[in-house]
């Protein structure tokens, strides 16, 4: 996801959305924030700065980009419904101290069944032009005190705010759902409560700070709600609790521009989380070499974006596998490394270590830097595990936890794959997951494409693929050789490829029969070797196979 703080109009839409594809960035979906309408949920396109919306929202999703927009439970003065809802008495009733703390009034009463279907036709009206999700802020002024004084609201069904106060967000996220589209859509809400985790797609956190602050953490000029630190928390915490999907806003929001160094800290973490969200209050676009307020990106930043958003996109076999499993009520994407490792966060010392760290999926050890450090100490649980970076085994007896102290470099983040871990994943090139109708823009939607699977070598394992896909590993640190199956699934049926960290093999086999050596691109069956990073890179046809790798004798 990206988005722009307060879009200006619709040609600055269309230009990010062409820096965008541009300069190569991986993005698959953008929601516009406000002001884009004539009144605040007036859902319609104010003409003077959007002219020919129909016309951009085409032109968006050519290029490959789901197309979303910023709402909330509220009818600014002059819009369409407002006198209505007014007439009607459709607004919550509110205790005379809350009046005016929204500037846009109190909130609708999706309790009324005629207000809610007023409120879901409204939202249908700008639906039906394309859009195909919604950002869904504010509605938490519904709260159930002010110090020792009790704040009475008074809803249509008889609720008050002993239980709106969280459970308004069941309707208000409800009558939204009630209109996204039967595939590709999305709700990105604010906050959520028991039940919500069947309506709402993401939770993103609110407004953090933009910058490395833990929740709490004061200087001289604040006590701040927390940057990076604070969103590490809160996505281990919805992990936990029935939300597998986060999406935090990349560098933050609140105060200033992140700094390069708050940014591409940020942009590391959540190109290995569940969703990447990059936007935040003073403009974030990685291509924007500004100098704003003293920060000022440039060409390594943009380098980053373009790693981290592609390789985010890449694991989208990956994630997506992990996220349906969650819906089963098995263990989603984000893994809280404690819920994972109760026996070693219990020992003295272990649990700081280990608070920001976590799994993605259950191959992937992820260990973010969000601190000013520059690096951080990391506790690995037993196993032999590859450092994504080198390829290599981390030193140290694989039967027991280690501690590692490590130096990171700022476009790096620790990261590891267990060995024996297969990750399937989708083709380098790809530039989104959404339909895209513009030519060369490289879309999951159009063109499924080959598996690619990353094999870490050393253990036997094993993966199933959300449609049906499955690859087994059999290896072992004494093995001469190591074997791969793949049986194709129903969507990714049209051959494969495996991505071994490994060097040069003595020979390679598929089903018996020697496979030759090819070049990157030529081939449909065939063996090379990537010697920028040792990756051995073996390309098969569509169907079952079994690929049979000797290692050369030391």
């Amino acid at each position: 996801l990206i988005w722009r703080n307060e879009n200006k109009d619709q040609a600055e839409v269309l230009d990010d959305m062409n820096q965008i594809r541009d300069h190569d960035l991986a993005i698959s979906a953008m929601w516009l924030d406000r002001p884009f309408d004539t009144f605040v949920n007036n859902f319609d396109f104010d003409p003077k700065r959007f002219p020919a919306p129909d016309e951009m929202v085409a032109q968006v999703q050519a290029l490959g980009m789901r197309m979303a927009m910023w709402s909330t439970p509220y009818a600014e003065a002059g819009s369409t419904h407002h006198d209505d809802i007014v007439a009607k008495g459709w607004y919550v009733d509110l205790p005379a101290i809350a009046k005016g703390i929204v500037k846009w009034g109190g909130p609708i009463d999706l309790t009324h069944p005629d207000a809610y279907a007023m409120w879901r036709d409204a939202i249908g009206t700008v639906a039906k032009r394309g859009i195909e999700g919604w950002k869904l802020d504010f509605a938490e002024d519904v709260q159930i005190g002010f110090g020792k004084l009790r704040l009475r609201y008074g809803f249509h069904d008889g609720s008050d705010e002993r239980t709106m106060h969280h459970g308004y967000a069941l309707p208000y996220h409800q009558v939204y759902a009630d209109n996204l589209p039967a595939a590709g859509g999305f709700l990105l809400s604010r906050a959520g409560t028991y039940g919500d985790q069947a309506i709402t797609t993401m939770i993103w956190p609110g407004d953090l700070d933009a910058n490395l602050m833990a929740h709490g953490q004061c200087d001289d000029d604040a006590c701040h709600v927390g940057g990076l630190p604070a969103s590490v928390a809160a996505m281990l915490g919805l992990a936990a609790s029935g939300y597998p999907l986060y999406a935090a806003d990349t560098g933050g929001y609140r105060h200033t521009r992140p700094s390069k160094h708050t940014f591409m800290r940020w942009l590391a973490q959540t190109g290995l989380s569940a969703v990447q969200q990059i936007g935040g209050g003073k403009q974030s676009n990685p291509w924007d070499f500004t100098a704003y307020e003293g920060s000022q990106f440039d060409a390594e930043v943009l380098d980053a974006a373009v790693y981290y958003t592609r390789l985010h996109s890449r694991l989208f076999p990956y994630i997506y596998s992990a996220a349906l499993r969650a819906q089963a009520h098995e263990p989603g994407p984000i893994r809280p490394f404690g819920l994972v490792h109760p026996e070693l966060v219990a020992v003295a010392g272990h649990d700081a270590v280990a608070q920001s760290q976590y799994y993605l999926g259950e191959q992937l050890l992820v260990a973010p830097v969000v601190d000013v450090k520059p690096g951080r100490e990391v506790l690995l649980p037993p196993g032999v595990w590859l450092d994504w970076w080198t390829h290599k085994p981390v030193p140290g007896d694989p039967a027991k936890a280690r501690r590692l102290q490590l130096t990171v470099p700022l476009s790096r983040i620790p990261l590891w794959l267990l060995a024996g871990g297969l990750v399937p994943m989708l083709r380098p090139t790809i530039d989104t997951l959404a339909p895209a109708t513009a030519p060369g823009v490289d879309s999951f939607a159009n063109d499924v494409g080959r598996l690619h699977v990353l094999v870490g070598p050393g253990a036997s394992g094993e993966v199933a693929v959300y449609d049906g896909s499955v690859v087994a590993l059999t290896d072992g640190p004494d093995a001469a050789g190591l074997k791969v199956k793949i049986e194709p699934g129903s969507e990714f049926n049209k051959g494969s490829e495996l991505e071994i960290w490994m060097s040069a093999p003595a020979a390679v086999r598929m089903d018996g029969e020697s496979l030759a050596a090819g070049a990157p691109g030529a081939c449909q069956s065939c063996w090379w070797l990537d010697p920028a990073d040792a990756t051995l890179h073996i390309r098969l046809p569509a169907g079952a196979h079994e690929v049979a790798i000797d290692r050369q004798l030391p």
